[in-house]
């Protein structure tokens, strides 16, 4: 990808809206928007960055779970609440490694790995799982199976 096309970033943090293009990059940060807006700029991308730090607050999941609906690899910086997304084009970043390079190579994905990566969001991330999970978890406990 390095070699054919310019490198487009987009920054979703709320700071926006501004942009800043050089000779084989450009980079937009996004004001606030609402999720649908959110999911449609994520859908245009081709890998996403989430350097959510460690604070020992869960945060990140919503992002993560969205990119992994849309099939796209994710790098991620090490934090105890996203690592039970890794696996399946979701990746960890040492907190010193520059991402770039990683994120280019990401962004390369087969579009049998976008597929790979969102058949994992639908198994175990997907409203269906997570209804799955639960109606499970009440059968252990002795409550009787829903009918419809």
């Amino acid at each position: 990808m390095r070699d054919r096309v310019a490198v487009e970033l987009v920054i979703a943090d709320g700071s926006g809206p501004r942009r800043w293009a050089g000779r084989r990059a450009t980079v937009e940060w996004l004001p606030y928007i609402p999720q649908s807006q959110f999911t449609d700029a994520l859908s245009r991308s081709h890998a996403v960055y989430l350097p959510v730090r460690e604070t020992g607050r869960s945060a990140g999941q919503m992002v993560l779970v969205a990119s992994m609906e849309a099939g796209l690899p994710t790098l991620v910086h090490p934090n105890e609440s996203l690592r039970p997304y890794r696996g399946e084009g979701i990746e960890g970043v040492d907190a010193v490694e520059h991402p770039l390079d990683r994120l280019i190579q990401m962004a390369d994905t087969t579009e049998t790995a976008r597929r790979s990566i969102r058949k994992r969001w639908e198994r175990d991330f997907s409203l269906g799982a997570f209804s799955s999970n639960v109606l499970c978890a009440l059968g252990r406990m002795g409550w009787p199976e829903p009918t419809r």
